[in-house]
């Protein structure tokens, strides 16, 4: 009896450890409404946004492939595309015709309520938390 009890503890906690949180991150995790919680700026550090407004942004990603941006990264608006690139999953950002910015999915944190992503610009990258608005 103590084997079988055992066995069906094992059992058990074999299958309660299997449940992990999806690593990927797909363009219906991304729609709707980003605002910025901290900012990695190399030679500044990280960034708390609540304390420093001017680094205040916020991204709207809509199911038409359309994005806007407004605040610390510019006040725009165009079409987006995903991808993988560097070996992330990225979210290819155009201006007209024009990839203006790369963001990259890093990973979650505080239980999918605030995300990481490595921000690509032409000479300079960027590491963000965002959460949902």
């Amino acid at each position: 009896m103590k084997k079988i009890l055992f066995l069906i503890t094992v059992l058990l906690c074999t299958f309660a450890s299997c449940h992990k949180e999806p690593d990927t991150f797909t363009l219906n995790d991304l729609y709707g409404t980003w605002q910025g919680t901290e900012i990695y700026i190399n030679g500044l550090g990280a960034i708390n946004i609540a304390e420093f407004p001017e680094y205040a942004f916020s991204f709207e990603f809509c199911k038409d492939n359309t994005y806007t941006s407004t605040g610390y990264f510019g006040d725009i608006a165009g079409k987006y595309e995903f991808g993988r690139d560097e070996g992330y999953d990225m979210f290819y950002l155009y201006l007209e015709d024009k990839i203006i910015m790369r963001l990259a999915y890093w990973f979650p944190e505080s239980k999918r309520k605030e995300y990481c992503f490595k921000v690509f610009q032409p000479g300079i990258i960027y590491t963000i938390k965002m959460k949902r608005k």
